[in-house]
């Protein structure tokens, strides 16, 4: 028996080529949706490139050496119990091992998301594009496909 490849069609067909399919698919689709920053060489930064949690802890944190306990802060501070730095957060430990993945790993949180979607939705619908569908749009402006709603605005320098 011949060994199956990526290519092979009927690997696609198979559970986890199935699984494999909607992981690229998934990844490609947020590729194309964030390449404006991560192929200019900026940080993907939640909190809209204010001055956030998302800059000030996470960022850091994910860049620095890692420490269990930190002397700066006041008498000390245990560094692993502080759940904005995410020490005990798998993608975070693995990720922050490779250096210049903090882009990777910010994705990752849009693709596992939508692939979690996906894989509810068939299970329940066992229909291909209504989980495709769940899974671009499942959480509207916080994962997947962003949109604008209707008559939103962006708040104003003095709301900051």
């Amino acid at each position: 028996m011949a060994a199956t490849t990526l290519t092979d069609k009927s690997f696609l067909k198979t559970p986890l080529g199935h699984v494999v399919l909607v992981a690229v698919g998934f990844s490609f689709l947020f590729l194309i949706f964030f390449s404006p920053v991560i192929f200019t060489g900026r940080l993907l930064a939640p909190g809209g490139g204010r001055l956030g949690d998302g800059l000030l802890y996470h960022v850091t944190f994910f860049l620095s050496n890692k420490t269990l306990w930190d002397p700066l802060l006041a008498n000390g501070f245990p560094m692993v119990a502080d759940p904005q730095v995410m020490a005990w957060y798998p993608p975070a430990l693995l990720l922050s091992q490779i250096p210049g993945a903090w882009n990777v790993f910010v994705v990752s949180a849009y693709v596992m998301a939508s692939c979690f979607a996906y894989g509810y939705a068939f299970s329940i619908t066992r229909s291909r594009f209504a989980a495709v569908i769940a899974g671009a749009f499942h959480d509207g402006d916080r994962a997947g496909i962003p949109y604008r709603k209707p008559f939103a605005r962006e708040p104003r320098g003095e709301e900051l």
